[in-house]
């Protein structure tokens, strides 16, 4: 996006940035000389990684001669690109200044609904006076034993008073959950003060959330009471099972990645020369000499490079080599080692991953996404219980704190089981518990008081109607977005058009169990063309990529993005038009549009421009702009450009800002007049990202900003 070298006493300040990057790996700069060129630096400057946003670089060197530089960027697939030439002193390129995303304030400046990655639907409570039985929206963020009173219920608003404990249902979606309810002061038929309810709770691990949502309803149809296991433990117990501690951290997103969720820890590059990468962890209470210990490591190489192979990586764990492998290409890599006994020790271990740089290419880049080590540990209880898979009719837990343990079996159906009869031994201030288990191997939970989870409770949400009648077009709106939609809606209407106009958080709640997922929308919109005979979708509110705030920054999702594989290097793209494929043939098959704002001022401003675009009187008016010819892919953007125009029939009054034909700043003030002097259509065919198009700068984020075409928008 731009490039200047400047001189600054004996030394050259180079400074560089690109608008985004795919599959770019590294730069080299050159100076040239009256002799040729030479190499600014002896290894390439790495990039960034894949990104959308730009990225600033800076090389500093030794004046010399040179007036005149070049820019190389080195590409995943062994390719380059040359920029240039550059003059000394001489900016090009725009310098890119894109305004970020004012998260807080989106978030707390009083327009209170949009949707983090560990947040909940909005709510919406049932009417004042209605009589329905209460329910509750029971939320979960993470796996394991849930525990909540009728006071916890009470203190959410809902009086389940009265309610007959064989009538109490847990729903996940449609499907009974087992229960526990343990009576209060009453007979222990009638649910009141005092009694509280117990389940096994599974937290989600999706691209778009980490909570589930349990509904506790009346309904005696679907009251499931957990099974509970009686028995009295009995034999021998064993004195360790696999531990297994992992590390799989979402550092970065990356939208080649081949794995189902583009999160990635670690970004491993070497330019031909030896780099290691060292990953802390704790073993705890190992049992030595009780083998069994493996390591396992999920890798990708990224490169893919001419030469065969192109990626060579070592392990070693605790300073011993324990794996190496060389492979080729973008390919996922799996690694499944059995450790010898006495490599692991008590404490912090440390596993190293080398990339040796020694095959003889450029540079070797390998994504590192997370780690597995299973090792025989003992059956001692951290603050909060303990969870491990064993086999036997005898396990018994050291360690637990003093007072109540709740144990469960958790069997590989996915049914938990309440283990009822406990034997508890004092040890010191501690205790140790045993209990009967299964003769073949199964997963165990137990929790101390401290280790009993608690739900997120609300009312749930009464159910809308969202199936009923016929409309032209679907809106799906963000909740906060729903007031303020109205003038549009009203124009529509006026105009013939009838709308369906929902709440996505009802789309949530009758299409995936109140879950935030971008599939309960594309499943809404199926039925929709089918049994409302839709003609069009239109989705209200923006989106993030990061929906578990991953990042920290903050990001809100108000509709989310399904996503697919678009290109080479592009696996993870947001593809709207993928919620009208009703046939599954990649193709919609009806018009989908968003207006992709974060706030209500957002909303109006876009609402007034389209009422304004309606009734606008430039019509068959276009600027139609092109990036420069692309001599490395052999590209002719102007020529696709005329192509596109040809499409648009007769009659039309056509600018045209191409870089084959204008220097930049010509097409920039024919591009830029145009659409102050109002324009139909804007069209685009080159190199671009988010905050600019071609790497001059023929428009950006700021050019945007200072249009003075307010009254007369353009498409």
């Amino acid at each position: 996006a731009s490039f200047r070298a400047a001189k600054q006493g004996d030394r050259i300040s180079i400074r560089w940035t690109t608008a985004t990057e795919v599959g770019t790996v590294g730069f080299r700069v050159y100076e040239e000389l009256a002799d040729g060129w030479r190499r600014l630096s002896s290894e390439a400057i790495p990039a960034s990684g894949d990104s959308t946003v730009p990225r600033t670089y800076r090389l500093e060197v030794p004046a010399s001669t040179a007036d005149r530089f070049y820019l190389e960027s080195l590409e995943s697939d062994g390719s380059s690109r040359l920029y240039g030439p550059f003059g000394l002193d001489e900016g090009r390129g725009a310098v890119l200044d894109p305004a970020l995303v004012p998260w807080a304030s989106i978030r707390d400046g009083g327009e209170p609904g949009a949707r983090t990655g560990i947040g909940g639907l909005s709510a919406r409570a049932a009417a004042p006076g209605t009589s329905a039985p209460p329910e509750a929206r029971l939320e979960i963020s993470e796996t394991g034993i849930y525990r909540l009173s009728f006071e916890d219920l009470a203190s959410a608003g809902l009086d389940f008073s009265g309610v007959q404990t064989a009538h109490l249902a847990l729903l996940r979606g449609d499907d009974p959950v087992g229960l526990y309810v343990a009576p209060g002061a009453g007979n222990g038929r009638v649910f009141g003060p005092g009694s509280y309810l117990e389940f096994y709770g599974e937290a989600l691990d999706t691209l778009y959330t980490t909570t589930n949502v349990y509904r506790l309803t009346v309904d005696p149809a679907s009251a499931r009471r957990l099974a509970t296991d009686p028995r009295r433990p009995g034999g021998e117990a064993p004195s360790f099972y696999l531990e297994t501690v992992s590390r799989q951290l979402r550092r970065e997103n990356n939208f080649a990645s081949p794995f189902p969720d583009p999160w990635t820890d670690t970004r491993m590059l070497t330019f031909g020369g030896p780099q290691t990468f060292d990953f802390d962890f704790l073993v705890e209470d190992l049992v030595s000499g009780a083998g069994g210990a493996r390591l396992e490591v999920d890798l990708w190489g990224v490169t893919d490079l001419p030469a065969a192979p192109d990626h060579h990586v070592r392990l070693r764990l605790n300073g011993t080599p324990v794996g190496e492998r060389t492979f080729d290409g973008l390919s996922v890599q799996l690694f499944d080692v059995e450790l010898p006994s006495g490599l692991l020790h008590e404490g912090s271990n440390r596993l190293t991953v080398e990339l040796p740089g020694d095959l003889g290419v450029l540079f070797d880049l390998v994504n590192f996404e997370g780690f597995r080590v299973s090792y025989p540990r003992a059956f001692e209880a951290r603050p909060e219980g303990l969870s491990f898979r064993a086999a036997g009719e005898r396990l018994e837990v050291g360690g637990l704190a003093a007072g109540e343990v709740v144990a469960y079996r958790l069997e590989d159906d996915g049914t938990a089981v309440r283990l009822t009869s406990l034997e508890s031994t004092a040890e010191g201030g501690l205790q140790a518990v045993a209990f009967h288990g299964d003769r073949l191997e199964a997963s165990y939970r137990v929790a101390t008081a401290a280790g009993l989870l608690s739900p997120a409770i609300s009312p749930a949400r009464p159910r809308a109607d969202l199936e009923s009648g016929t409309a032209d077009l679907l809106v799906i709106s963000h909740p906060r977005f729903l007031e303020a939609l109205e003038p549009w809606a009203a124009q529509r209407r006026a105009a013939g058009t009838t709308l369906k106009i929902v709440d996505v958080d009802d789309v949530y709640e009758q299409w995936s169990g109140g879950v935030f997922d971008a599939e309960a929308i594309a499943r809404y919109i199926r039925f929709a063309a089918a049994e409302m005979g839709i003609q069009g979708v239109l989705l209200v509110g923006g989106d993030t990529y990061d929906y578990r705030d991953d990042l920290g920054l903050g990001s809100m999702s108000f509709i989310p993005s399904l996503y697919a594989q678009t290109g080479e290097f592009v696996r993870f793209a947001p593809v709207d038009p993928l919620y009208t494929d009703l046939d599954g043939d990649l193709v919609p098959d009806l018009p989908i549009g968003r207006f992709p704002v974060r706030t209500v001022a957002e909303l109006e401003g876009l609402i007034a421009r389209t009422l304004e675009y309606g009734a606008k009187t430039y019509r068959r008016t276009a600027v139609l702009s092109a990036d420069a010819f692309d001599a490395g892919a052999g590209v002719s953007f102007t020529r696709h450009s005329e192509e596109m125009s040809r499409g648009l029939g007769v009659g039309w009054s056509l600018q045209k800002a191409y870089l084959d034909s204008l220097p930049l700043g010509d097409a920039r003030g024919v591009l830029l007049d145009s659409i102050n002097d109002g324009v139909a259509l804007t069209s685009f065919v080159g190199h671009s990202g988010p905050s600019s198009w071609t790497f001059g700068g023929l428009l950006s984020t700021a050019d945007a900003r200072g249009l003075a075409n307010a009254g007369q928008p353009t498409v």
